[in-house]
């Protein structure tokens, strides 16, 4: 078991009566070797556990699981994404850049962290860029 992230524009679905993101793909997304997870698309589907380390990892677990405001604070959930939440997210990905000597990707003597960051920082960028309203869901 694990989540489901879709980031994109905030839609509702009257098949479900809520709010969702829905799965886009876009050819200038980042691919990673070794990932058959994303393939230029703004969906992951990560573990529980996975994501929780990823997000410690990274110092960005207050921003996704905060119990008030975290992008992820309800599950399944819907949030706006705002310009804040990718200031945070850049600075994450530029430190972890600068601290690792391993190319992006998910097969040894890779760093799936780093392809985890550019992935998230692409498709932050890409909705608020892009999207009327740019939202992040998890299912």
């Amino acid at each position: 078991m694990g989540y489901s992230i879709y980031i994109g524009e905030l839609i509702y679905s009257a098949e479900i009566e809520d709010f969702i993101v829905e799965k886009v793909c876009v050819d200038k997304a980042p691919e990673f070797s070794g990932d058959f997870m994303s393939a230029k698309n703004n969906s992951r589907h990560p573990s529980y556990g996975g994501w929780s380390s990823f997000c410690k990892e990274t110092d960005l677990y207050d921003l996704f699981f905060n119990s008030e405001n975290g992008l992820m604070h309800e599950h399944p959930g819907c949030v706006i994404i705002q310009k804040q939440h990718g200031i945070i997210i850049k600075k994450a990905l530029l430190k972890r850049q600068q601290a690792s000597n391993l190319p992006p990707g998910f097969n040894p003597n890779q760093d799936p962290i780093l392809a985890r960051l550019i992935w998230l920082d692409y498709w932050v960028s890409w909705a608020l860029e892009n999207c009327k309203n740019p939202a992040i869901y998890n299912n």
